[in-house]
């Protein structure tokens, strides 16, 4: 049986992805399928790929950990190569009844206006998987961020949240949905 938070992020899913559409962002070919089960070792692998990737790549893990965007857009990328459809999902994160990063749709459409203004993005990215299950590495990654940036952290599947509600306190409110969005203002290139 869902939840009333698992039938209420289902319904901001889909009125995302219209708003997505109606902006003219892009056309989303993204299915629910309730049905749909993953292989949640093979998703913790390929999120460390990426971390490995990125490390590589020099770059700072204090970015990585605020760079929800770029890490939600490769994973999703990986998934992709491995089956896995996954939708990049746009919007705020409800704490204890606080927008965490004070997410609107109006700052989101002022953004596609405007681009990014500053250093300080209000928004955050996770992904979406079609049974509704979200993957959020940055969120996990945040709260762990001494042993991750000391790399001491090398298992995040804790970051793959099955319910839209973490431990009765923060809620996933997505907005505008797809990677056009990320691309338009600036925060992919």
């Amino acid at each position: 049986m869902k939840s009333n938070h698992e039938e209420e992020y289902e319904q901001f899913i889909i009125k995302s992805i219209e708003r997505t559409e109606k902006l003219g962002l892009e056309n989303n070919e993204f299915k629910i399928n309730k049905n749909l089960v993953v292989d949640l070792e093979l998703i913790n692998k390929l999120a460390l790929e990426m971390i490995e990737l990125r490390d590589n790549h020099n770059i700072p893990r204090q970015i990585t950990i605020s760079d929800c965007g770029a890490m939600s857009y490769t994973l999703q990328q990986l998934l992709q190569e491995h089956g896995i459809p996954a939708l990049i999902t746009i919007g705020d994160v409800i704490e204890v009844g606080k927008a965490r990063y004070k997410t609107t749709v109006q700052s989101l459409k002022n953004e596609i206006e405007k681009g990014i203004s500053n250093d300080q993005v209000y928004l955050h990215v996770w992904l979406t998987l079609p049974n509704m299950h979200i993957i959020d590495t940055t969120l996990l990654l945040k709260s762990q961020k001494n042993k991750f940036i000391n790399k001491k952290l090398d298992y995040i599947k804790d970051g793959l949240y099955s319910q839209v509600k973490i431990n009765n306190r923060a809620i996933f409110k997505p907005m505008i949905v797809g990677s056009t969005f990320l691309y338009k203002i600036g925060l992919l290139r």
